[in-house]
């Protein structure tokens, strides 16, 4: 899925007011919105091109467990093609443990998985 190539798209989920990011199947990120830029802290050329197991978002969920290093929610999603959601704490880029709702959904293409898409924002409180 190349977003570069489709300005519409890339349009459409920029003005989403939240946060959007695709990764493909080596759980390398491929568009970061304008929304994940403003929750996070991160900027689109600081994201794309990494790897979300790298721990820069550092997801943990209300235990402490570290998602990235285990079965995330885009992980799994990209394993069977389930969609997920979940509230987890991201990591902002300033250090802040930040509450947020993410969804996920698998991206198919000729039938197969050939990535996901994560949507978050964020909520009050876990």
């Amino acid at each position: 899925m190349d977003f570069e190539k489709d300005e519409l798209q890339t349009q459409i989920l920029d003005n989403m007011p939240y946060g959007v990011y695709c990764l493909d199947p080596t759980r390398t990120i491929k568009y970061w919105s304008k929304g994940a830029e403003m929750i996070s802290g991160y900027s689109a050329e600081e994201m794309i091109g990494r790897h979300c197991y790298e721990n820069w978002l550092d997801h943990i969920d209300n235990q402490g467990v570290h998602l990235c290093k285990t079965m995330c929610p885009m992980t799994a999603t990209m394993f069977d093609g389930k969609p997920r959601k979940a509230k987890v704490w991201l990591k902002a880029k300033n250090g802040a443990r930040v509450p947020v709702l993410v969804q996920t959904a698998p991206l198919y293409q000729d039938s197969k998985i050939v990535g996901a898409i994560e949507y978050f924002y964020q909520i009050e409180d876990l």
